[in-house]
Formats: C-alpha cells, structure tokens, sequence
C-alpha cells in the first residue's frame, strides 16, 4: 500500500516468519507495582503512560531470558525496592551460544545493594544509573558489572562478537533470509559502502562475493567490533568507518557500484539523499525497520531510480512492525 502510488513499482514479495515465539535477541522491560506486587511490564501503545503488568513474562523472548527476567524482579522486590526506582531492565541473547546478558536501569545514583551475578542463565549483567530526566534507557553512570557482557552470535557461517549496548537483529533466522535476498541482488566483484553499518553483519555477509566493502558507523564501539569481526572472520577486503553518514565525504561514493543501507527507523538523513542524488550509484540496497520512511525516501530519488525488487520480511510476529528490503537501480 505504501509503494502504490508509484507507477513502476513490482508487486511486493511477502517472506513469513520462521519462528512466533521466543525469537528477540533483545527484550526491554519497564516494571509496575501499581495494583500488583512489582512485576516486568509494558507500555501500553498509543502513549498512554500506563503499564500493563506481565507477570510471567514476554512471549517474544525465550523462556530462559523471561527465567533471569522474573528472578531479578522476584530479588528487586524482596529488597523493598518500588517501581519508582526503577526505569527498565533489558535482556540480550545469543541464539548460537546461549550468552545472555542483563542491564538493569535503575533511577537512583545510590541505588541499594542487591545480589544478581548469580542468576541462573546469564554470562554477566550490568547495573546502571539513568537519569530521570530522559525517559530512555541511557546510562548516565555505570555503578557495576559481573561476568562477561560481550555477546557472541553466528549468523550465515561468520561470528560476530558485539557490546551488550550494540544494536544487533532481533530476529536471526529472518535477517539471514534479507541477507540471501540481498546477497543474490548484488553483482559479483563489485565495490559497496554501507552506512549505518553497525557492527558489521551486513557488510561482512556480502564481503566474501565484492571486491571492497566500506562500513560507515556512528557507534565507536559498534566500529570496533565490526573491526574485530572483519578480522576473527579472515576477510580483509572489510573497512569499518567512524563516522555519521551524512558527514561522510561524498567522495567515498565515488566508484561505489553498491549502496548498502539500513538506517534507523527515522530513515534517511537528507544530506544522504542528496549524496545519492549527486553520485548516483548504480544500485542501491535499502533494508528497512520503518517502511513508512523507507516510501517516504524512495519519492525524493523515483526519478533518478527505479525499483527492482520489492520485499517484505516478518521480522517481528505478533507485532505491526516488519522489515522491507528495496533494491533500486538507476534508470536508463
């Protein structure tokens, strides 16, 4: 529906999700103790501020991640400790090792003493301090850690190392489905630069069939890890960049026969769409979290570009949200 208004657009190809349950890599709890004991909650949509208790959990996460989840809150509140205190605890998982990793985001700077490097199931975890005067999880103060809280993950035969606050897919099975799709779409030996580029699981994935691929990140440790990753893996045909992709020298696009982009749910940066305006790659591979933006930019660059392929992954079951992948290439 989005796409209908443009002429030349194919049909769009819908891939249904692999697995309904249990899939996320990442689950962020907010805690309520409104009407109930404390217990793991979630916003209710639309902006409303209230939070609908779950008190056995998410369905989403793995029941070894909902395990740690409700023990932290079963130690929160035999220590006395109100919702008040608390902003939001987020659990990561390694679908391929197992690691799982808590950060608990908590309110107080002086937060009470309270044991958790002994829940069953976690590699390591972090306490945090948040300030309330942001309503999302940033740490202002890192009040401790245990364990190890670097997660391990193979995806389509590569191992990647990333920091527990790295951005990685929720869905694994699915996001190695768009890299076969993208993988197929892009000619062999050619030179791509992807931006927003993370840590480095698209870029590698492609590394092996192109000539050079250049990551550009925001992230310094994202950077750092794709830097890890590029060389625990052999590839040596991978750079890693640190950089805002609307900074990067347009320069960089020169030569470039693929743009590789997956950019956060906002979109594209305009001064992006006008470095694609002005160095005109001859493709452009655009995986989207927000379709809705992922339209909005295709209409600033439909007359420069057309698309090829259209598809939709179900990254996300149970929930609105899906992935689409658009391969454009220049018009004749």
């Amino acid at each position: 529906r989005l796409f209908n208004s443009f002429d030349d657009v194919p049909v769009p190809t819908i891939l249904p999700a692999q697995e309904f349950i249990g899939y996320r890599t990442k689950i962020e709890f907010s805690f309520t103790d409104r009407e109930c004991p404390l217990s793991l909650a979630f916003h209710e949509r639309g902006g409303s501020s209230r939070r609908l208790p779950l008190p056995e959990g998410c369905v989403l996460a793995s029941k070894e991640m909902n395990a740690a989840a409700l023990l932290i809150v079963e130690r929160l509140r035999t220590a006395g400790i109100s919702s008040r205190s608390l902003k939001t605890l987020i659990i990561r998982e390694s679908k391929s090792t197992g690691d799982r990793v808590a950060a608990l985001y908590v309110k107080d700077e002086i937060f009470p003493e309270i044991r958790l490097d002994d829940i069953p199931g976690l590699s390591g975890g972090l306490l945090i301090y948040s300030t309330h005067k942001s309503p999302a999880s940033v740490v202002t103060k890192e009040l401790s850690r245990w364990g190890n809280v670097e997660i391990r993950e193979t995806i389509s035969g590569l191992n990647f190392h990333y920091a527990w606050d790295a951005f990685f897919q929720n869905n694994v099975p699915m996001f190695m489905e768009a890299l076969t799709h993208m993988s197929a779409a892009i000619p062999s030996g050619a030179r791509i630069v992807e931006l927003y580029s993370g840590v480095g699981t698209i870029g590698l994935s492609l590394a092996k069939n192109a000539q050079e691929v250049i990551g550009v990140e925001i992230v310094p440790s994202a950077v750092e890890s794709a830097a890890v990753n590029a060389r625990e893996n052999g590839i040596t045909n991978y750079r890693a960049m640190l950089t805002p992709a609307e900074k990067i020298e347009p320069t960089l696009l020169d030569g470039a026969d693929v743009l590789v982009l997956d950019p956060p749910r906002s979109g594209l940066h305009p001064k992006v769409i006008a470095m694609i305006r002005e160095k005109k790659p001859q493709m452009v591979s655009y995986l989207s979290c927000n379709p809705e933006t992922q339209a909005r930019d295709y209409a600033l660059l439909v007359d420069m570009y057309q698309i090829n392929a259209l598809e939709g992954f179900d990254f996300y079951p149970q929930t609105p949200h899906a992935e689409s992948l658009a391969v454009l290439k220049l018009r004749g």
